[in-house]
């Protein structure tokens, strides 16, 4: 049995890092501007001794060509599982209970265990690190807010937390500030009283949403009610 982590260098992503221990690291390098900046991250992670880099694994997957103008590369994490079953049966990923993407619901999950324990009944056949696979969301039902709020009462390092998670679609120094992934992160560090002064660029909640942001965040009530409670 092994446990393995998709790690992205996200916010999500990092907590999960820190709430629980893997016997493997992976980061894909899929080429994307965001991705090239996360990756700078992990090697900093790995220089600071954040974490061990004996266990970290790079795996190039060159599907930036992909990516879709809303930041999505469609099926991302449908790969990322396969390629994840060839390091470890327990696979982690860092969901939340606002993404909206189909790769990140209990669908998903359910349908990527049945082909992988599928293919996993022909043990000569695949890479022998376990079985049965399972994918494990442990963040799905919780908020980014809520995400935070556990993060912080495991009385892991808020310091940490803002100087190696990066959370923007950008490959700026400071993360921009402007795009969605800034907003939703900036929402959850100030509904936990976070100073983030000197993570972005210019502050998410300073920026007037547009018409059509708003009427999406909307459609989102969790998301729209922590946005609101962010504002103050």
């Amino acid at each position: 049995m092994s446990d393995v982590i998709l790690f992205s260098g996200g916010m999500d992503s990092f907590c999960l890092l820190k709430n629980h221990t893997y016997d493997k690291i992976l980061f894909f390098i899929t080429g994307t501007k965001d991705n090239l900046m996360e990756l700078r991250q992990l090697y900093n992670m790995e220089i600071d001794g954040i974490i061990d880099s004996n266990i970290v694994h790079i795996i190039n997957l060159p599907i930036s060509i992909f990516e879709l103008p809303n930041k999505i590369i469609p099926h991302r994490n449908a790969v990322f599982c396969l390629m994840a079953s060839n390091y470890g049966n327990n696979i982690f990923i860092g969901t939340t209970k606002g993404d909206t993407t189909k790769d990140k619901d209990y669908v998903f999950k359910s349908q990527i265990e049945g082909i992988l324990n599928y293919f996993g009944q022909d043990s000569e056949k695949v890479v022998p690190v376990g079985y049965p696979y399972s994918i494990q969301m442990p963040f799905k039902d919780m908020t980014k807010t809520e995400i935070i709020s556990n993060y912080i009462n495991n009385s892991n390092n808020i310091n940490e937390l803002l100087k190696y998670s990066r959370s923007c679609y950008t490959n700026t120094d400071k993360e921009c500030g402007k795009c969605r992934s800034c907003l939703r992160k900036a929402v959850a560090l100030r509904n936990n009283n976070i100073d983030y002064s000197n993570v972005f660029e210019m502050d998410p909640l300073s920026i007037t949403l547009s018409e059509r942001d708003i009427k999406k965040m909307q459609s989102r009530p969790l998301e729209w009610q922590e946005y609101q409670k962010a504002l103050g």
